[in-house]
């Protein structure tokens, strides 16, 4: 554990850009200039300098914005962090050419359009929806978006994307405005979006697990046999009894009483890296607070503290690592708690 740490400006300017170990206190500083960034989308991009001794007058360029592809950007790996309403998250193939095709992550906010390397990868590029000028029907399964300023590495304001299937596609064009939204008695579609994505359901005994499509709203959970297909389980946000983390890539979904066609109350939900399940444990915490989503640490037992003590508080700090081989860690010894 590492005492807090106080940034400054330059330090949080830092952070933006991949240089600083991200922390709490730089992803707040992020969260802030991400919004003046989407609500200034035509400001200049050497306004967030040192030197500007944290102005938010003006912004970066929004396409293809280099410093926000590092993993360790808040702004690169954690645009979920952003408090914005979720439209659409998933898979895409980019249709570029033979030999060119690449499946992305997309995720659609009622503020911006971006892709990244996977779910929960880094980011590549985004642009705010606000600039996305056409959306198209191409075929069964494709569909073409044109904006009104270069979107993507390539530099290009056209983009051919292709969905897994028709009910997929369906989905993104509703999200686009393209379709309107049908109406639907499933709980993953009555409510504001939270997250969505794969999960796999890990089943005990033997039986086979199954990866499937999970769904966030304000209204509860819900999963399904893919994107876009059969509802086959779906809790409501008052079942929700905890969440408890488990291993690096995986956490324990428990419901009040049994939500799944199989008459089960829990869900043992695995991940498919653990950048995916902090994506989740977080996007849970904040949706439903800290007394339903469990810690992966135990506090110390009673015994072990002295009640007059009132430095004898441990408070949610989160993780920190920097430099190699353990370098710059700093550990607090149990005699010392």
């Amino acid at each position: 554990l590492r005492r807090p740490v106080s940034l400054s400006s330059e330090q949080a300017y830092s952070a933006l850009t991949g240089r600083f170990c991200a922390t709490r206190t730089s992803k707040q500083h992020a969260t802030i200039v991400m919004s003046a960034i989407l609500s200034n989308p035509t400001a200049s991009s050497g306004s967030l300098s040192p030197k500007s001794k944290g102005s938010m007058s003006s912004a970066p360029t929004l396409h293809n914005p280099a410093e926000l592809a590092d993993p360790s950007s808040p702004l690169g790996a954690k645009m979920q962090d952003v408090v914005d309403d979720l439209l659409a998250e998933g898979f895409l193939r980019k249709i570029r050419g033979f030999g060119r095709n690449r499946n992305r992550w997309f995720r659609l906010t009622n503020t911006y359009f971006a892709f990244y390397t996977e779910d929960a990868g880094s980011l590549i590029a985004y642009v705010p929806r606000a600039a996305i000028a056409d959306v198209c029907d191409v075929s069964t399964t494709r569909f073409s978006i044109s904006t009104t300023v270069p979107f993507g590495a390539s530099g290009q304001s056209h983009m051919v994307l292709e969905a897994r299937s028709a009910a997929v596609k369906a989905r993104w064009l509703q999200a686009l405005g393209k379709l309107p939204v049908l109406s639907d008695t499933h709980v993953s579609l009555t409510g504001p979006k939270y997250i969505e994505g794969f999960l796999t359901k890990l089943q005990m005994f033997g039986a086979m697990s199954r990866t499937r499509w999970f769904v966030l709203t304000d209204q509860g959970l819900s999963y399904s046999t893919t994107d876009g297909g059969q509802v086959l389980g779906e809790c409501a946000m008052e079942n929700i009894h905890s969440i408890l983390p488990k291993g690096e890539a995986s956490f324990i979904f428990k419901a009040h009483e049994a939500f799944t066609r199989t008459g089960a109350s829990t869900l043992y939900c695995q991940c498919s890296s653990p950048e995916v399940r902090d994506k989740w444990i977080e996007t849970l915490e904040r949706v439903l607070g800290d007394a339903r989503v469990k810690s992966e640490f135990a506090p110390l037992p009673q015994a072990a503290r002295e009640v007059t003590d009132r430095f004898a508080v441990l408070t949610k700090q989160e993780w920190e690592y920097s430099g190699t081989n353990s370098e710059g860690n700093r550990f607090i010894a149990d005699n010392a708690l």
